[in-house]
């Protein structure tokens, strides 16, 4: 009797695990502001951001990550040319922070191929560090496209859901009136039905009761 409550037991366990670890992760939802500091946010492009890559004194450090557009220039000790992490600034360099590399075929914004605890841990540093420490300035236009396209995507799916509940809505409606026609036939058919038994009933009574009746 143990065996089979033991055997319940791990099998419940095991989908508990599964569940837990298995489960894809979401990445934290980025909402554009169309305005940072009183003044339109920028939109980026690849070429664009690289221009403030610590180069030239006379321009702010940005990065780059998960396609926020940060001015890391009070970190200049840290990504100041020269410095240790000066090949993570002037691009988006969110694969290079989610997997903790400064390899140059890392220093890219594309992550779709990582594992859920380092898209976790992106998130956590993207919070924890970027968004805490340095002023957000803008975004990639890879992320306003990939907004763009979402909220387009999202638009129509409403409209689609709305067609269909107007469609069941239209079935219903005309499944109504049918039912109300059958109920209106059936009373029709029973009111003809009571007026020929009427008719039936008044031709079988004798012709002397109804004489009788009308001399009452």
């Amino acid at each position: 009797m143990a065996a089979p409550v033991m055997t319940q037991f791990l099998a419940v366990f095991a989908c508990l695990l599964i569940s837990i670890f298995c489960e894809k992760y979401k990445p934290i939802e980025i909402e554009l502001q169309s305005e940072i500091n009183g003044e339109p946010a920028r939109i980026f492009t690849a070429e664009e951001i690289r221009k403030y890559d610590g180069s030239d004194p006379k321009k702010p450090i940005y990065m780059g990550v998960r396609g926020v557009v940060f001015d890391v220039s009070d970190g200049k000790g840290f990504y100041g040319k020269g410095s240790e992490y000066n090949a993570l600034v002037g691009k988006d360099a969110t694969r290079a922070v989610a997997i903790w590399s400064l390899e140059p075929d890392d220093l890219v914004p594309d992550v779709n191929d990582l594992p859920d605890f380092k898209l976790k841990m992106l998130d956590e540093t993207f919070q924890e560090t970027y968004m805490r420490k340095y002023p957000v300035v803008g975004y990639m236009d890879y992320l306003v496209e990939q907004k763009e396209f979402e909220k387009i995507a999202n638009s129509k799916e409403k409209t689609i859901s709305m067609e269909k509940k107007n469609d069941r809505n239209s079935d219903k409606t005309e499944n109504k009136l049918q039912e109300e026609s059958l109920q209106g036939d059936t009373q029709n058919d029973n009111l003809d039905a009571i007026k020929k038994t009427s008719d039936e009933v008044f031709k079988n009574i004798p012709q002397t009761l109804l004489a009788q009746h009308e001399e009452l």
